[in-house]
């Protein structure tokens, strides 16, 4: 029974691996501002899906080494002020990060890289924040090599 026990944690990593080889689509609405984790995250930081944590038994994502990480924080965006809309912040994020992402990879697309953004959360934006955290993440699950030292 002990052999079971102590074998379990290395089936989960196993499955997790198997798991995390077709990455999630990842927009706009993948994380934001209010995801446990995220407000502790500067430029260049790296770290795991949430449900990759919680498997591996964190409840917040937390920076871990970029090579095996599945995400990066590449920048961070200012969105324009005004009412709180939503599609508009996701659609403002989103070009914004583009707009980053092509100056350090090229076009989504041209390689093993895509990016998404971060963006505010309704509550977030009511008390005034207007920044938007772009992320990139591997195609193909993991990062072998540190994104930013490939720019």
């Amino acid at each position: 029974m002990t052999r079971i026990v102590r074998t379990l944690p290395a089936l989960a990593l196993v499955l997790l691996a198997g798991c995390t080889s077709q990455p999630a689509v990842k927009d706009a609405s993948f994380i934001n501002v209010d995801t446990p984790g995220v407000l502790g995250f500067e430029n260049g930081d790296c770290f795991l899906d949430l449900e990759e944590n919680r498997a591996l038994g964190e409840e917040m994502l937390t920076t871990t080494e970029c090579v095996g990480a599945s995400n990066q924080v590449y920048t961070f965006v200012e969105l324009s002020d005004g009412p709180w809309d939503e599609e508009r912040v996701a659609e403002e994020a989103t070009a914004l990060c583009e707009e980053g992402f092509d100056e350090l990879w090229g076009k989504p697309g041209e390689s093993d890289l895509a990016f998404y953004p971060a963006p505010p959360s309704e509550r977030s934006w009511a008390e005034g924040d207007r920044d938007a955290m772009c992320v990139v993440y591997s195609l193909e699950g993991r990062f072998t090599v540190d994104p930013l030292e490939r720019a």
